[in-house]
């Protein structure tokens, strides 16, 4: 269902990831570009979340599935880049990076910025 080759994925497909933490919850935004209008992008897991590990990885993780729309399948799609833009919210307050995996690839690591009004004043700006 997915294609899974990394330069349609990974290479081209992301341009940033950003990590804040506020009260606890750490917040994730993804943006990027899909090759067509019949590819799609989709959260699938979190950790912690609903992904479970024996031992803890040291960082949050952020599971991302790219790749055509399955009614899509098969079928010829113009070639118009799409942007998209993804959100996530992982409760977590013992992790101080987000590992984003797409296709089951690890894409990057994030450093996960502490939220406070400083911070706050410097976004405005």
């Amino acid at each position: 269902m997915f294609d899974i080759s990394p330069y349609r994925t990974m290479m081209r497909a992301l341009e940033k990831a950003t990590a804040y933490r506020r009260d606890g919850i750490i917040y994730i935004f993804v943006t990027g570009e899909m090759p067509t209008p019949c590819d799609e992008v989709k959260i699938v897991g979190t950790y912690p979340g609903n992904i479970v590990h024996i031992k803890d990885p040291g960082v949050a993780e952020l599971f991302i599935k790219m790749g055509r729309k399955p009614e899509e399948e098969g079928e010829y799609c113009i070639p118009i880049v799409m942007p998209f833009f993804i959100e996530e919210e992982i409760e977590d307050s013992n992790h101080d990076e987000v590992a984003i995996y797409v296709n089951d690839n690890l894409y990057k690591r994030v450093e996960i910025e502490e939220w406070n009004e400083t911070f706050a004043g410097m976004r405005k700006e």
